[in-house]
């Protein structure tokens, strides 16, 4: 198991225990931030386990992206192993790993997503069963169960172009191919990007219906709505990944993908409950940096 903490070390317990008792041999945890407690709570709780651990103190944030490549290089798990990068707010079911395993090696792939919900009780439903990037609007597509072809709330085992990042299942030699996650994109669309590359060499990705996690979605920031960092780096790099080509960028901000730039420059204001001019004013300046961004690297490509 790898993870990616920040000021998350309590809900981060709680992932590992589920993930230990779904059968994961180590933990290696890369801390991007915390407090001192939260380090004490995470350090104490890992020397508890019976299982191999690593917990490595940044010092500073890495992003996202560069902090799973350094659990993985910390980890440094043989090609034929497969690693398991989970977020800090997931809960994994105590089968899940073993069904997504053999899954994985029976449709001969190298990426893998388990079903992953959220809500609670009565009201928890079904957030990713397969996906796609529509890189013409700039946005990541998740299916539920019925749109990615199941009945009775399972779709079947099924190939599928993207997987989220919040409990991938990768093949050690896969990850070593790709070379990880993109790390100048510091936080979101790491997971997309990463998804293109390995379909566009062929690399089989798939998603697993036995296979059960649940996800509180932006966990770190329940009650408060999304951070303004949340804003700033989807508008920047939803731009950055799906902008290969100048008439790409215009699509993107004069065609198919200007309902959803506009989406994410309203969206604060009107279902934010706090920081609401704060976080327009973040997506507004991740949508200039994301333009900046594409038409410098295109003009550093001439």
């Amino acid at each position: 198991m790898l993870a990616v903490n920040f000021f998350s070390a309590a809900d981060l317990g709680i992932c590992i225990d589920s993930a230990v008792q779904a059968g994961v041999a180590s933990v290696t945890i890369v801390s991007n931030g915390d407090s001192e407690k939260g380090h004490a709570a995470l350090t104490k709780h890992l020397a508890s386990l019976k299982i191999p651990t690593r917990l490595y103190r940044a010092g500073k944030n890495l992003g996202f992206g560069a902090a799973a490549n350094r659990a993985f290089a910390l980890a440094d798990p043989p090609d034929r192993d497969f690693v398991w990068l989970l977020n800090p707010d997931v809960v994994v079911a105590p089968d899940s790993l073993q069904r997504l395993v053999t899954a994985t090696l029976d449709k001969g792939a190298s990426l893998a997503s388990p079903m992953i919900e959220h809500g609670m009780g009565s009201s928890r439903r079904p957030w990713f069963a397969g996906g796609f990037v529509d890189v013409r609007r700039g946005a990541t597509v998740h299916l539920t169960a019925i749109e990615a072809g199941g009945t009775s709330g399972r779709p079947p085992n099924s190939r599928t172009p993207f997987i989220t990042g919040a409990a991938p299942l990768v093949r050690s030699s896969a990850w070593r191919e790709l070379g990880g996650f993109r790390e100048d994109l510091f936080l979101y669309w790491e997971d997309a990007e990463l998804s293109m590359r390995a379909h566009a060499i062929g690399m089989g990705i798939t998603t697993v219906n036995g296979s059960t996690v649940w996800h509180r979605v932006g966990g770190s920031h329940a009650g408060r709505g999304r951070s303004p960092l949340y804003y700033h780096y989807m508008q920047r790099n939803r731009l950055r990944v799906c902008s290969s080509r100048p008439r790409d960028l215009i699509g993107l901000l004069c065609g198919p993908g200007l309902q959803e730039t506009v989406r994410y420059l309203w969206r604060p204001i009107r279902h934010e409950p706090e920081e609401r001019v704060v976080k327009f004013f973040a997506s507004f300046g991740g949508l200039m940096r994301g333009i900046l961004d594409v038409c410098r690297s295109r003009h550093e490509a001439r």
